[in-house]
């Protein structure tokens, strides 16, 4: 942020003038902020200043019209019952299309400037901060994605800025939807990232029945493109990035209940009998298809070829396998397997994880974790990993209902180690909750509209 603040030129010059300045002496950051001051005559030391010593960063509201524009800003806070404290921060606007203000340093702003149908502040994400557009800008910024005017970084950004604003409560998720709608040309392995985890957001925090074949019909309409591009196998004009992608489309495919793609991955399972029989760029989509559609058999494999693996990434990636089964049998297996001779105490926590991350095993989890709590302090209580067990454990829950008993049972098992993560575990349930509450009904609609 600060070398686009100056720009290259004034930041390397500021630089040099530093070492020059301070070569063989002790120094201290104003001298660093002084020499780039010097050099580009902007206030650098009070800019840098209000960003290294303020907590947190800031969300601008931009109102952007071709007459009239505005934007306000305030802290960023993802949970809504965090006690909101007013904070101004000196942002570099950095916009893609000029305009007349550089830094926007007060609370509120007016704006005469022409705004494009392309114009996004925080170009190329370079300035620390988030912003949301009024819809009807979103859905000009959401036809040049379409168009393919806006570049990856732009691309990423808009979307990841939307959606954590949804989840925030600075906009709807519904409008987040509306804008990732246009990214069906989507091409971009670091931008599809991004859509999978939010994908994965909605589908784990709304966890409701009514809206999943909406959203697997979503999902499918969106990969589709990519899908038909790419395929299942590797062809020699697949740059870098595509074979970065491919897992991610067909995992998301696989989701959506793409029938080519869940038959595929069922006969690619069938004929396995090693794991290096699958390409492994693609075997955590095929595990992860069987686990959500199979049964004992497929359960029963999957345990022999976790079990007869020497490669630790591989035991890892069936153990996500073996813990997204739906039936409550199988559930309890997976779970008394952690504790068993079957998994190395190093992958014990990704078992419990991933368990929590399947909305089928959440509550079994809960419950196995409560009582294999002391083999736990017994056996991985030195691992960094544990003193994360109450995040895990947020994850898979978004009903403020299931507070009370979260906090009582980490209220006697307080420590240095768990007071933060129990504190961001809790934290999490309510921003969650809060989402929930807030946006299932207008997704309900939205999703039945979709089918």
């Amino acid at each position: 942020m600060l070398h686009n603040y100056l720009g290259k030129d004034d930041f390397r010059d500021g630089v040099r003038l530093y070492l020059k300045t301070h070569a063989y002496k002790n120094t201290d950051t104003i001298d660093l902020w002084n020499a780039f001051a010097e050099v580009s005559k902007k206030p650098v030391a009070s800019f840098m200043g209000a960003w290294t010593t303020t907590s947190g960063y800031p969300i601008v509201h931009a109102q952007l019209g071709s007459k009239s524009s505005s934007l306000s800003q305030e802290r960023f806070y993802l949970n809504p019952k965090t006690t909101k404290e007013d904070t101004v921060w000196p942002i570099p606007l950095l916009p893609n299309t000029p305009l007349t203000t550089v830094t926007f340093e007060a609370a509120e702003l007016s704006l005469q400037d022409t705004i494009q149908d392309t114009t996004v502040l925080n170009h190329d994400r370079s300035s620390f901060f988030r912003t949301i557009y009024d819809s009807n800008h979103l859905s000009r910024l959401a036809r040049a994605v379409e168009n393919n005017s806006l570049n990856e970084l732009d691309r990423l950004g808009l979307l990841s800025d939307t959606f954590e604003a949804a989840k925030a409560g600075y906009g709807t998720t519904v409008d987040a939807l509306q804008l990732l709608a246009a990214y069906e040309h989507e091409d971009s392995s670091v931008v599809w990232d991004i859509i999978a985890g939010l994908l994965v957001n909605i589908r784990v925090v709304m966890d409701d029945d009514s809206i999943r074949p909406g959203l697997k019909t979503f999902v499918r309409k969106l990969t589709s493109e990519q899908l038909e591009r790419l395929g299942w196998e590797e062809k020699p004009s697949d740059s870098h990035f595509d074979r970065l992608l491919r897992p991610t489309i067909l995992g998301l495919a696989s989701y959506g209940e793409n029938k080519g793609v869940v038959n595929e991955a069922k006969r690619r399972f069938a004929s396995m009998k090693l794991p290096e029989d699958v390409h492994p760029d693609i075997r955590g989509v095929v595990y992860g298809t069987i686990s959500r559609t199979g049964g004992t058999p497929e359960f029963e494999k999957l345990v022999q070829m976790h079990n007869s693996s020497t490669n630790s990434e591989e035991r890892v990636t069936l153990s996500g396998a073996l813990t997204g089964f739906e039936q409550p049998e199988l559930i309890d297996r997976a779970l008394s397997m952690i504790a068993s001779d079957d998994v190395r105490l190093q992958d014990a926590p990704y078992w419990i994880a991933y368990s929590f991350m399947n909305r089928h095993a959440r509550v079994q989890s809960w419950e196995w974790l409560k009582a294999n709590w002391v083999w736990m302090q017994e056996n991985i209580g030195t691992d960094m990993s544990f003193s994360r067990m109450p995040i895990y454990v947020s994850r898979g829950f978004s009903d403020a209902s299931f507070l009370p008993e979260f906090k009582k049972f980490f209220e006697n098992k307080m420590s240095i180690a768990f007071d933060r993560p129990v504190k961001q575990a809790i934290e999490t349930i309510e921003w969650q909750a809060a989402w929930k509450d807030r946006d299932l009904k207008s997704l309900q609609t939205f999703f039945r509209s979709v089918r």
